[in-house]
């Protein structure tokens, strides 16, 4: 569904359909061999199906541009932002980029937690620290992306989850995990390092 939505302007080209119905069932495939193999497979090598499955899906989307469809440029026929959005190159990389920064980091965090740290990390954090990590990445991101003379406020972005965590925070072990060194570590890389390869490929 949401990949008919985010092609919404290409809908007038019949190829868009063959598309969207092929990865569809690649998405699909792929999603259902992975909750198998995480069923019946080693515990520790969840990241490495996390990884490989997301590979599928990024190969997939990106397969879009060895079509005749991918060379598209939309000429009217929508909202005029949209047309400059679809049509712009630095747009299309910077959503592809903040989503990788913000959703697959999230899961990459706990796919890593759970093949390398089980015993310490067994229990998965409450739904609103995954929202604070997308928060602080995308602060990241930005920053990083924007240049050096702002690189020295990367650290406060990590700042509201230490008083968030000491205010809303009453277990004493969801504080340690949620404010552990892996985990503001894989916040900083998975946010800043996304940022720098905009900055690098869009600047250089």
């Amino acid at each position: 569904l949401m990949s008919a939505l985010f092609v919404y302007p290409y809908w007038s080209y019949p190829s868009i359909w063959a598309y969207l119905l092929g990865s569809t069932l690649v998405h699909h495939g792929s999603d259902a061999v992975k909750l198998i193999l995480n069923k019946r497979g080693n515990p520790r090598h969840h990241l490495l199906r996390y990884v490989g499955d997301q590979v599928v899906h990024v190969a997939t989307a990106a397969s879009i541009m060895l079509l005749p469809i991918g060379a598209l440029r939309l000429e009217g026929g929508g909202p005029e932002l949209w047309t400059k959005f679809y049509n712009s190159d630095f747009w299309v990389l910077y959503g592809s980029l903040i989503i990788l920064a913000t959703y697959f980091a999230a899961y990459f965090i706990e796919a890593l937690k759970k093949s390398y740290y089980p015993e310490r990390f067994q229990e998965i954090l409450p739904e609103e620290y995954k929202i604070y990590g997308i928060i602080e990445r995308t602060c990241l991101f930005n920053l990083a992306f924007l240049g050096p003379a702002l690189w020295i406020f990367m650290p406060l972005a990590v700042l509201p989850r230490y008083i968030l965590v000491r205010i809303r925070t009453q277990v004493f072990k969801d504080k340690m995990r949620a404010t552990s060194i892996l985990e503001i570590s894989c916040t900083l890389l998975l946010g800043i390092i996304p940022g720098l390869a905009l900055r690098f490929l869009t600047l250089a």
